[in-house]
C-alpha cells in the first residue's frame, strides 16, 4: 500500500511540475519584459542544474543521516515546501505591466479591446492592410508590440500606425512615421 501511494504522490508531483515547467518560460516573458527566448534560456539554466543539485544533495543527505522512509518522506515535504515559498517570491516580484493601446489604455472609441480581435472580428474604421499601412508588413491579428515615443506600447506596428518599415544601422526594424 505504502508503494502505490509513494508511486501516485510521485506522478502527481511530476504532472505538477511538468504542467508549471511548460508554462514558466511564458510568466517569465509577461512579467519581466524580456523575450521569449531568453526567458527559456533562463529557465532551462535555472531548472537543470537545481534539479541535478537537488537530487545528489537529497542523496547525499539520506546517507549522511541515516534516514528511513518516514524521515525521507518528511524530508521531502520539507523541501517542497520551501521550494514553494521559494517559488511564490515570483508572484510578488516584476515589472510594470505595459500599457499597451487596444488592450489597457483605448486611444480612441474605435480601438477595440484584445479579446474582439482575438475572436476573429475586424476592427471597425481601421484599414490596418491598406494606404498608409501597406509598407508596414503587418497582419490584424499578429501580436508585433511596438514601443511609440510616448512610452506607450502598441499591439503592432499598424496600430501605432506605421507607414513604412527599415533596418537601422544595428540591423534592428525602424517602424517610422508612427503617430507614437
Amino acid at each position: 500500500m505504502t508503494f502505490l501511494f509513494v508511486s501516485l504522490s510521485y506522478t502527481a508531483e511530476c504532472a505538477i511540475v511538468t504542467a508549471f515547467i511548460t508554462f514558466i518560460p511564458k510568466f517569465i516573458e509577461s512579467q519581466f519584459g524580456i523575450p521569449a527566448s531568453n526567458a527559456s534560456i533562463y529557465t532551462g539554466v535555472i531548472i537543470v542544474p537545481s534539479a541535478g543539485v537537488g537530487i545528489v544533495l537529497g542523496g547525499y543527505i539520506i546517507k549522511k543521516l541515516k534516514l528511513g522512509a518516514r524521515e525521507s518522506a518528511k524530508l521531502a515535504m520539507i523541501c517542497s515546501g520551501v521550494s514553494l515559498l521559494c517559488f511564490s517570491t515570483l508572484f510578488i516580484v516584476g515589472c510594470e505591466k505595459l500599457k499597451i493601446i487596444t488592450i489597457s489604455k483605448p486611444k480612441s472609441p474605435n480601438d477595440l479591446p484584445l479579446a474582439n480581435m482575438a475572436s476573429g472580428k475586424s476592427i471597425p474604421k481601421k484599414n490596418l492592410t491598406g494606404g498608409c499601412n501597406v509598407n508596414c508588413g503587418c497582419k490584424i491579428h499578429e501580436y508585433a508590440p511596438v514601443c511609440g515615443s510616448d512610452g506607450i506600447t502598441y499591439f503592432n506596428p499598424c496600430l501605432a500606425g506605421c507607414s513604412n518599415v527599415g533596418n537601422d544601422s544595428t540591423g534592428v526594424s525602424d517602424h517610422t512615421d508612427s503617430t507614437g
